[in-house]
């Protein structure tokens, strides 16, 4: 929703690259979209073939909440960084550094 309220008009395929997703799985979220009256297909004069995708009101009302909501996240976030020392930080950072590490080597084994 966020890449159409941003992007928009954009086709499936820019939809996909951006968020590095399949066309299919594109299109199964675009389907339920159009239906709940998010975003609409629309065909350009020049290209009767590709559809473009862009949000409605309401899609541009629930994206921007949506984006609303990041905002505050992202601030309750830093006001919690604050509460913490530079030791803990450089803890947790190490921690989250490992975690990371761990996760990438299991998902390199499962290929």
């Amino acid at each position: 929703m966020d890449v159409i309220y941003e992007q928009g008009p954009i086709n499936g395929a820019a939809i996909a690259r951006i968020l590095t997703v399949t066309k299919g799985a594109v299109s199964k979220i675009t389907i339920k979209l159009v239906a709940f009256g998010l975003i609409r297909k629309e065909k350009r004069p020049d290209n009767k073939k590709e559809i473009y995708f862009t949000a409605t009101p309401d899609g541009m009302e629930l994206a921007h909440c949506h984006q609303q909501m990041h905002q505050l996240f992202d601030q309750k976030g830093l006001e919690l960084l604050k509460t913490y020392s530079a030791n803990e930080l450089d803890l947790i950072a190490g921690f989250i550094e490992k975690i990371t590490s761990l996760r990438e080597t299991d998902m390199k084994h499962e290929l």
